[in-house]
């Protein structure tokens, strides 16, 4: 992974957060308290150690139109990608079955929307997601047309971002954190250029944030 990013690089990348508008940490507003901002900032560094942590918590990130929440998906995809997978908006539980095994890494689904009847490819997804949070993650055997085995494991982090607040059940409730954007706001008008250069700075910065967290 190279040179351990120093202070001051994970500064710039907590500075980059303030542009999206977070809740306080546990909805209470003091001096110099935590935000949500500060759960993704930790979540990154726990994410980016793939099978490392003995455990690895999920974060639901939610909000509609105007909240920045596809960009902010995207500054964390980046933040993580020396050791994560595409952004993905599309897939399906085999898909990512296939892509995870044999690694172990942080995932990113775009557009994770529960569906209409309750069976859609997040609903599927749920069930592996809660198994790769503990232990050696999910794992999966089963017989080809050939009458082989095949073994796969799915085992790493997950970040998912949806319009509306995914509905946990307790399992999934006590591996994911949830963090609720709120409107931008006008006072954003014209980010497009520093969201940008801040997407590419986190990618850049990236291998350096895997070996701090390695340190």
């Amino acid at each position: 992974p190279g040179k351990p990013a120093s202070i001051a690089e994970i500064s710039i990348f907590r500075q980059a957060l303030d542009m999206w508008s977070f809740a306080p940490l546990g909805g209470v507003k003091m001096e110099g308290g935590l935000s949500d901002g500060d759960l993704l900032l930790g979540w990154v560094f726990v994410a980016i150690q793939g099978a490392v942590p003995r455990f690895r918590a999920h974060v639901s990130v939610s909000g509609g139109a105007g909240t920045g929440k596809t960009t902010l998906s995207y500054l964390m995809q980046a933040a993580t990608s020396a050791n994560a997978g595409d952004l993905l908006d599309s897939y399906t539980e085999a898909g990512v079955r296939g892509s995870l095994s044999g690694e172990a890494r942080a995932i990113f689904l775009d557009e994770a929307e529960p569906s209409e009847d309750g069976n859609g490819p997040v609903e599927r997804m749920m069930d592996v997601i809660r198994k790769m949070a503990t232990g050696e993650g999910s794992q999966r055997r089963q017989g080809d047309t050939g009458g082989r085995t095949i073994s796969q494991s799915a085992i790493g982090a997950a970040y998912l971002a949806s319009i509306y607040p995914l509905a946990l059940d307790d399992g999934m409730a006590t591996r994911m954190a949830e963090v609720r954007l709120r409107p931008l706001g006008q006072a954003q008008g014209g980010a497009d250029d520093r969201l940008t250069e801040a997407i590419a700075a986190a990618r850049v910065s990236s291998p350096g944030f895997l070996a701090r967290a390695v340190r």
